[in-house]
This record gives structure tokens, C-alpha cells and sequence, in this order.
């Protein structure tokens, strides 16, 4: 992909970031964004990917190439060779990254709330603020 700096690969599948992500990145890191604010971008970043690798692994497991997933400014993009013939394929694919969320959702909800007992709300507030 065009203006996409590869950053590494997972299950045999290229990773790319946009070079406008990299650029929003930079100007929000320049703008005086706290440390706090750019970790919540890169674990968002992270979550994106996540999401990009439920589809791109599903696509596999139906025998789909995938060409890699790129990282924009606006979420992530799962490039496979072609679309599947079967429309039940085609929605084990679509389904695959939500499914992924609702994990991280599942596991992140109790971390929360442990952290927000551990700590009370305006405590978890003041230290993002």
C-alpha cells in the first residue's frame, strides 16, 4: 500500500501504519498531548489491529490470502486476495473482528472496575486528567 510503512508481521500477515496516522500521531504529541492521552491512542491502535486480525485470521482459516492490514488515522483496513463465493464465509469474516471487540470488552469491563474500586472514580479521573 502506497504512503504505508510496514511495522512488522503477525501469522504471516504485514502490519502496516499510514503515514497520516504517524503524522496525526506526531502533531498530537507536538500539540502537548500528555503521556496519558498518547497511551490511550496507542492502546486504541492496538485494539484496531486486534479487530483487523479477527477478520484476517478467519479469512485464513477459509483458505483467503490476506494481503496485510494498514493502520489509518480513521481505524484499520484488512486487504484480502478476494472476496469468499459463500455469503456464510463472507460473514464469519464480518463477524470475526466485533466478535474480538466483545472479548476485549469482556475482559476489560472487570479490569476497570477493579481499577475504579481500587482507586474510586475521582481517583481514576485525576490521574487521567
Amino acid at each position: 500500500m502506497f504512503g504505508a510503512i510496514r511495522i512488522g508481521s503477525v501469522h504471516g500477515i504485514p502490519i502496516r501504519v499510514h503515514v497520516l496516522f504517524l503524522l496525526l500521531v506526531g502533531f498530537l504529541a507536538l500539540s502537548g498531548a500528555g503521556p496519558v492521552y498518547m497511551a490511550l491512542i496507542a492502546l486504541l491502535a492496538v485494539v484496531v489491529v486486534l479487530h483487523e486480525l479477527g477478520h484476517s485470521l478467519v479469512a485464513q482459516r477459509f483458505g483467503i490470502r490476506v494481503i496485510d492490514i494498514t493502520l489509518w488515522p480513521l481505524g484499520g483496513l484488512a486487504r484480502l486476495s478476494h472476496v469468499p463465493e459463500s455469503s456464510r464465509i463472507e460473514a464469519l469474516i464480518a463477524i470475526a473482528g466485533p466478535a474480538v471487540n466483545f472479548a476485549l470488552a469482556a475482559l476489560g469491563v472487570p479490569l476497570w472496575i477493579a481499577v475504579t474500586a481500587a482507586f474510586g472514580p475521582a481517583g481514576v479521573a485525576a490521574e487521567i486528567a
